[in-house]
């Protein structure tokens, strides 16, 4: 099934480049919805949006967050997480730079100094050899950004856009003949001009702290423990099939130890609270 209506190919209007000025990424307010299809029939979409910023070394970063919500259809007990991705900039080289959570030093994950026949590097390609064979610009949010476009067949193609990234997906997207993954909307928060997207996490909701609720450990042997800022009121874990293997109230604590005595696999937590219900996938040893 082909994913909904695909906004950054569908709607843009391409127009001759005339010598436009490079357009940076917006990390105060933009938002990046990706679909993935993971191989074994996962889904996943995520959602990528910047909340607050941090100083690294003297150098002034946007903390980058995906709520994620994953899942095994036609049966889909989605596990919903929402992760600090890393600390992530605009460079004055025309460059992103992004230092993920479990690195000390950045990497350039963009680089838009690019021409036609240049080869596209820094993990978004360097394993692929392809190499931009045209350069246009389409409207996104009003003003105008370059497009560079590696290859437009299996449509609707990879191309690199300045202030939105790549049309596989924002972060690291997937090769196709592994996976695939597509970035289906872009918007910024608060400005007309930009198409409407259906987001994963409302904009109140991103103050969320991404611990809000813990699972301990997982992958799990013989036991689950749950910790929560809120009062937990009922869990339940069902089985890919949705066949419901506990179910236990909570007793509005926010601590609990859930026994587990199923076969190997993976399963989904599910965990209400008095301001939300969280779904967790959760794998047995």
């Amino acid at each position: 099934m082909l994913p909904k209506v695909l906004i950054l190919f569908l709607t843009l209007i391409p127009i001759e480049i005339l010598g436009q000025n490079y357009q940076k990424m917006n990390f105060n307010s933009g938002i990046w919805i990706t679909h993935y299809s993971i191989k074994e029939g996962e889904i996943k979409n995520a959602q990528h949006f910047c909340n607050g910023d941090t100083l690294i070394n003297d150098t002034l970063y946007f903390k980058l967050y995906e709520y994620a919500i994953t899942g095994y259809p036609p049966i889909f007990y989605p596990d919903t997480t929402l992760d600090y991705v890393g600390a992530i900039r605009n460079n004055s080289k025309k460059q992103i730079e992004l230092i993920r959570s479990w690195q000390n030093s950045p990497e350039i994950i963009y680089d838009f100094n690019l021409n036609i026949g240049d080869t596209i590097i820094t993990g978004y390609g360097s394993d692929w050899g392809i190499s931009v064979y045209d350069i246009d610009s389409v409207n996104i949010c009003g003003t105008y950004n370059k497009r560079y476009i590696i290859f437009s067949n299996p449509s609707p193609g990879l191309s690199f856009i300045e202030g939105i990234g790549c049309t596989w997906g924002f972060i690291d997207p997937i090769p196709f003949f592994e996976s695939s993954s597509m970035l289906e909307c872009y918007t910024e928060m608060e400005n007309n001009q930009c198409d409407k997207c259906d987001l994963l996490l409302r904009m109140p909701n991103m103050e969320m702290h991404h611990n809000e609720l813990v699972i301990f450990p997982n992958p799990i042997h013989d036991q689950i423990q749950i910790y929560s800022e809120q009062a937990i009121d009922h869990v339940m874990v069902f089985s890919l099939s949705g066949l419901k293997k506990i179910e236990q109230d909570g007793d509005h604590n926010k601590s609990m130890t859930i026994q587990v005595d199923f076969v190997p696999g993976i399963y989904f937590l599910n965990v209400q609270c008095a301001r939300g219900t969280y779904n967790k996938k959760i794998i047995v040893k």
